[in-house]
């Protein structure tokens, strides 16, 4: 009997269904994407180039991507400042 393969959505789609990205500009980044891989054959991450392009905000590729990973975000206020110590 075969597994079921649990396929995540893409950062893009994931962009795109919360109205955050254009289609059109989703489709021109990953064609973007596809033309600048270096020599290495490393490509730049979709969400990096997107940020880069100004398509959309830092935190909004966290989002997704949180989504995708099914993960919080955490607030980086919701912590101290400083660690807080035990007296030895």
């Amino acid at each position: 009997m075969a597994a079921a393969v649990s396929v995540r959505p893409r950062i893009g789609e994931i962009l795109v269904e919360r109205g955050k990205l254009d289609p059109l500009a989703l489709e021109r980044t990953l064609r973007l994407q596809q033309s600048n891989v270096g020599s290495g054959g490393k490509q730049e991450r979709l969400g990096e180039l997107l940020v880069t392009l100004g398509l959309v905000a830092q935190r909004e590729v966290t989002d997704a991507l949180a989504q995708q990973l099914g993960l919080r975000v955490i607030e980086a206020g919701a912590y101290p400042e400083f660690p807080i110590l035990e007296d030895a």
